[in-house]
């Protein structure tokens, strides 16, 4: 049986999704196991529950998901990003959640985030429900952060960036003074360090985060009067980061609170979100992002585009990318899919 406590993530349809639940509550309970045992334990249930449903919308799904993923060989041994995305997160219909990892030191900190992040998220929506979901996603953070200082790496840390789409009853005011009550699509993001989320209006690129970097005056400004130093662009010499999950033996000066947005989001004007590590980024602006996905209505072709976009011009860093392209009806999605 599921835990009162424990939310269901969202609509599965797989038979072992019950065995998933319990141990998922019972790793949520006991954040100090050894992370390969924790990854061991939850693999076969949660992989074989996500892999079966995750890259399908479920009926009434107003958006469309896509994903790619490449460890640039040419440039890394290892592939350190992780991501997930859920349809119907939380059991509520058209309720999306996606986010992005990039570990450093290791890839055991985006391994715990891909696997826990969307766990605490999900029970923190359920047990807090007069609270923002800005202040939600600050709570998470500070829990998977929290938890990560539990496991033996202490030196594995990550970037993030998560997103939340989901649909709320809000006032607005009429002309004749009264407020009507509208449901309204809102897209939340919430990010650390360098990963990033934009958003398409009207094929002009909106950013959606913020870059928490040891160039950015303010950022070093924290550092500093934290009692750290910034040498040669990195914290104490170290991370080119100031804000991550985990790297726990810096937490003094690398906070893990993220920077939070909220967006109503516009039909006929949005058209997709995409959310990146700084492999993309970092040879990539916001706008080129845009113009290369625009016109590709596939969001695993566009996904993949961006790639080989970084790839070409001499990215040396793993590359992770998420595109939602926004469906103004339900044949645009089938378009996407079919």
């Amino acid at each position: 049986m599921v835990p009162s406590n424990i939310a269901p993530l969202g609509k599965y349809h797989s038979s072992s999704f019950s065995d998933f639940y319990e141990k998922q509550a019972t790793l949520y309970n006991t954040l100090n196991l050894n992370i390969d045992e924790a990854e061991k334990e939850i693999d076969t249930t949660m992989t074989e529950a996500f892999q079966k449903t995750k890259n399908f919308p479920m009926q009434g799904n107003s958006f469309v998901i896509g994903s790619a993923k490449d460890k640039n060989k040419k440039c890394r041994k290892t592939m350190e990003d992780t991501h997930t995305y859920i349809y119907d997160f939380g059991g509520v219909t058209d309720q999306g959640y996606f986010a992005i990892f990039d570990g450093h030191a290791g890839y055991q900190a985006a391994n715990f985030c891909k696997e826990q992040f969307h766990v605490i998220l999900c029970n923190l929506l359920h047990n807090m429900p007069s609270s923002t979901i800005p202040d939600i996603f600050d709570a998470t953070f500070t829990s998977v952060d929290n938890a990560l200082a539990n496991l033996p790496s202490k030196n594995s840390g990550c970037t993030a960036i998560a997103a939340l789409i989901r649909w709320e009853e809000r006032p607005f005011a009429t002309i004749s003074g009264f407020h009507e009550i509208r449901r309204t699509k809102l897209l939340y993001t919430a990010n650390v360090g360098d990963a990033r989320a934009v958003l398409c209006r009207g094929g002009k690129a909106h950013r959606l985060s913020y870059d928490h970097r040891s160039s950015d005056w303010h950022e070093s400004q924290r550092i500093i009067s934290s009692g750290g130093l910034i040498i040669n662009n990195r914290v104490n010499g170290i991370l080119a980061v100031t804000r991550a999950l985990g790297d726990t033996y810096m937490k003094n000066f690398v906070i893990s609170h993220p920077f939070t947005t909220e967006t109503i989001l516009i039909p006929n004007e949005d058209e997709f979100i995409i959310l990146a590590c700084d492999g993309l980024w970092d040879v990539c602006t916001d706008q080129q992002a845009v113009d290369i996905c625009r016109n590709i209505y596939d969001p695993h072709i566009a996904s993949r585009k961006l790639i080989d976009y970084a790839i070409s011009q001499s990215s040396t860093d793993n590359i992770t990318t998420i595109v939602i392209r926004l469906s103004k009806n339900d044949s645009e999605i089938k378009e996407c899919l079919f």
